[in-house]
Formats: structure tokens, sequence, C-alpha cells
């Protein structure tokens, strides 16, 4: 049976980062709580942060971390939960079932709202360890249709790559447009400032793996 997603959002605040201490992406931690629902979830999921994995500069289909019919995609969004009965992100990612992780696959075609909000932001984020604060409507990055995914149980993508990680992989992508991508994948550096060598964030994401054994199930309408 199977159920779809939505999400529920109680206070506003935002902060657009670049560049993690560990990582090379673009993250959205939040100052406000959105409550993920539905979906057969073990508890109260709320959303931490999201962030993006990408290719490089150009009409590139190769930059997102999970396959569709074998089918890659150029951008891929990850919506980042921690479970509720854990307080905080810090302890759940700890945790067995302490994360979930909903994964937004983009094909290229019409503009993204979502991300034209952030793409206003891009000037003031050039260079690595920069934040802006920015208001966004999360429903403008998603596609329309939430009810049909897929769900495996993985780990995180990026380090320390723990192996507690209920993904939600949306089947119906969303879009962006080819002008968006390119200003994505050539507007920001992977160093700061007053470093050099400069290079553009592009490739930060890490190739589909082996399912290694591991079961995914499809939910569809």
């Amino acid at each position: 049976m199977w159920l779809a997603l939505s999400f529920v959002v109680y206070v506003l605040l935002l902060l657009l980062k670049f560049g993690d201490p560990e990582l090379d992406q673009v993250s959205v931690k939040l100052g406000f709580r959105y409550r993920l629902r539905g979906a057969g979830l073990p508890g109260r999921f709320y959303l931490d942060s999201f962030h993006f994995h990408f290719g490089k500069s150009g009409l590139d289909e190769h930059g997102s971390e999970h396959l569709i019919n074998g089918r890659s995609f150029p951008l891929e969004m990850h919506l980042v939960f921690y479970n509720g009965k854990y307080y905080r992100f810090e302890y759940a990612k700890r945790q067995q079932n302490g994360l979930a992780v909903v994964a937004v696959l983009y094909k290229f075609g019409r503009e993204n709202l979502g991300l034209e909000s952030l793409m206003r932001n891009l000037p003031s984020l050039k260079y690595k360890g920069q934040s802006s604060p920015v208001s966004v409507d999360l429903a403008e990055f998603l596609p329309h249709g939430l009810q049909n995914y897929y769900r495996y149980k993985g780990s995180l993508t990026t380090p320390p790559c723990t192996q507690n990680v209920l993904w939600t992989v949306l089947e119906e992508p969303a879009e962006l447009s080819p002008l968006q991508y390119k200003a994505l994948s050539s507007s920001l550096f992977t160093t700061g400032p007053n470093e050099k060598p400069t290079h553009f964030l592009q490739n930060n994401y890490r190739p589909p793996q082996p399912l290694n054994g591991r079961t995914v199930s499809r939910y569809k309408e």
C-alpha cells in the first residue's frame, strides 16, 4: 500500500550556506521546522537542512546520486530529516533509524521557482564559507506528485556515510532550466576569497553505488 508524502511547516527562517567544513556543497540550514508525514515512516521526522549535488557546467545529465531505470539526472536535492525522538540532528545521526532523506531528481525543462530564489543570493555566496539569509518556499522545489517513490535503507552519501538512513527517492522529477543549471555550476568557487587556485564547484556527487543486497521497494498510486 502506498502512502503519499506531505510536509508540515511551523515557523520561518533560513540560512543559505556555501561550503560545509568537510564538503563542497550548497546547503540550506533551517531555522524553522518542516515535518515529514506519511510514507510509513517510523516516527516523526523533522527537516534539518537540504543541499544539492550536480555535475559540470553545460547540459550535463550526470550529476545525480540515484538512477531511475538506468537514467541519471543533472541535479539531485537531498532533504535531510532527523527522527524527532532524538531531539537534535547531531544526536540522531548516530542512532539506528535516526535519519530519513528525501531525494528529488531534476530534469531540464522549465525554470524552477525555488532554485530561482536561491540564485538571487549567489552573488553573495561566491566563495566557500560564505552564508546569507534567504526566504524560500520548499514546495517550489518539489515536483507536483509526491505519491510515487522508491524506498530503501542505506547510508548518507557524504562522510561519515553512516548506515542509518531511510531513503525516499521521488519517482517524478522536478524541473530546472538550462540557464539555472549553468548559473549553479559556474558561479561558486571551492576555495575561500583569499585562496588560490580557484575552481568552480562542480561534480560534487558520489557515483551510484551497488545495492549490495539491499531491497528497493516501489510505492505507486
